[in-house]
C-alpha cells in the first residue's frame, strides 16, 4: 500500500508540474503574440510613411 501511495503522489506531482509548465508556456505565447503584433503594426506604419514619401 505504501508503494502505491508513493507512486500516486509522484504521479500527481508530475501532473501538477506539467500543468503548471503548460500554463506558463501558454501565457508566454499569448504575451509574445501580443508583443509581436504590436511591433509589426508599428513597423507597418513606418513602412507606409516611407512608401508615401517615395511616391
Amino acid at each position: 500500500v505504501g508503494i502505491a501511495v508513493q507512486s500516486d503522489w509522484d504521479n500527481r506531482h508530475f501532473s501538477s508540474s506539467l500543468s503548471l509548465n503548460v500554463r506558463r508556456l501558454f501565457e508566454f505565447l499569448l504575451q509574445f503574440e501580443s508583443s509581436t503584433r504590436s511591433k509589426l503594426a508599428t513597423l507597418n506604419e513606418k513602412l507606409t510613411v516611407l512608401e508615401r514619401q517615395l511616391e
